[in-house]
């Protein structure tokens, strides 16, 4: 059996970083490399850390953020499409379904209610305008979120429920956490 190195598989199978996305594009490297992997190994010991910085461009919002993680979006589902019979393959159309939920959720986050003080109603208005664009409106619709088992599936389930205010309230209980988590560093 031969072993490769971390930077011996990206070479070998021509994965570039595309510093191109200004949003995903550490998602978009990983779902890529995944997708030429031909073996998986799943450890169960911490190999990855998230530092919460302040200068991230997560944390920087502006009105482009929507377009940059579409763009991510719809490059991670083409990388899919090229390689996979997304149809045919339930679990991994789910997972991609999954991922771009995700996606949302930060967006709606760190720029669309993202130091909004204003009005609650147009907030509202504002995220089921979101969550009825594509692609969030397709993963939304088709997306099987049952078998999650976290506080993201609520949020989930009152999306597919169009239960907007209910997104609106876990949303901002999540800035709120962000908050305080970055004012204990």
């Amino acid at each position: 059996m031969v072993l490769f190195t971390a930077m011996d598989f990206p070479k070998k199978n021509n994965i570039l970083f595309d510093d191109r996305l200004n949003y995903g594009e550490d998602s978009e490297f990983f779902l890529k490399s995944l997708a030429y992997a031909q073996h998986i190994c799943v450890l169960d010991i911490p190999l990855y850390k998230v530092n919460y910085n302040e200068q991230s461009a997560v944390h920087h919002a502006n009105c482009s953020m929507v377009t940059a993680y579409k763009k991510s979006i719809y490059k991670i589902q083409q990388n899919f499409f090229d390689r996979y019979d997304l149809s045919s393959d339930k679990i991994l159309n789910n997972a991609l379904n999954i991922y771009i939920l995700n996606q949302l959720l930060i967006i709606l986050t760190h720029e669309t209610l993202a130091e909004k003080n204003g009005n609650v109603i147009r907030e509202i208005h504002e995220i089921k305008q979101l969550a009825n664009t594509e692609p969030f409106k397709h993963a939304v619709s088709e997306s099987y979120i049952y078998e999650m088992s976290s506080i993201t599936r609520v949020v989930f389930q009152m999306l597919k429920m169009k239960f907007y205010s209910g997104v609106w309230v876990a949303v901002r209980a999540r800035q709120t956490q962000n908050k305080l988590g970055s004012d204990n560093k």
